[in-house]
């Protein structure tokens, strides 16, 4: 009889939504989801139909918010099964608020809002595995700049393919600016 002295290394969970256990604590982060695409028409009725089913009927989505930088094209409604929910478009056009970029907010009928971080599509199964997990710890302070970049997942490519999509923004450095740090402006 032989023994394997190389046991075998346990698989990464594939699974793409990621929550924090209760969720009624107020906190930064309510856990991770990893889409497989930057398309909002395809990617948002499987979560919201994932997060429909983990909830059940008391906690519908009624509306969804995601940041106009981040995704390919801007639905402002998607059919999730039988209903319709709003998507609402913001921007982040500073360094305070590009974090905003990271995440998604969704309202529903009874746990009020949830905001989950958003592993960029492209990210490894491995590095995208980390970043839900920590997202999905519940630290009450998690920033989500600081969670992608603690899972090896550089904020710098992310937001680089997002001015790559959207060339109406351009990074700017002011003298209010530290090194390193990017704010994001609107070209005139």
């Amino acid at each position: 009889m032989t023994h394997d002295r190389n046991p075998p290394i346990p698989a990464i969970s594939l699974s793409r939504l990621c929550l924090c256990s209760p969720l009624a604590a107020r906190r930064v982060l309510d856990g991770g989801w990893w889409p497989r695409s930057r398309d909002p028409a395809i990617e948002l009725p499987r979560l919201i139909a994932d997060l429909n089913t983990h909830f059940g009927q008391p906690a519908i989505i009624t509306r969804v918010a995601l940041n106009l930088t981040a995704w390919d094209r801007t639905p402002h409604r998607v059919a999730a099964g039988d209903r319709i929910v709003s998507v609402g478009w913001f921007q982040a056009l500073d360094a305070d608020t590009i974090a905003d970029a990271d995440t998604i907010a969704l309202t529903t009928t009874r746990r009020g809002r949830i905001t989950l971080l958003v592993v960029p599509p492209q990210t490894t199964a491995p590095l995208a595995a980390i970043a839900l997990a920590m997202a999905a710890l519940g630290d009450h302070s998690a920033h989500p700049l600081a969670i992608l970049a603690a899972s090896g997942i550089t904020t710098r490519d992310a937001i680089a393919a997002s001015l790559a999509r959207h060339p109406s923004f351009s990074p700017v450095r002011s003298s209010t600016t530290a090194p390193g740090e990017t704010r994001l402006h609107p070209v005139p």
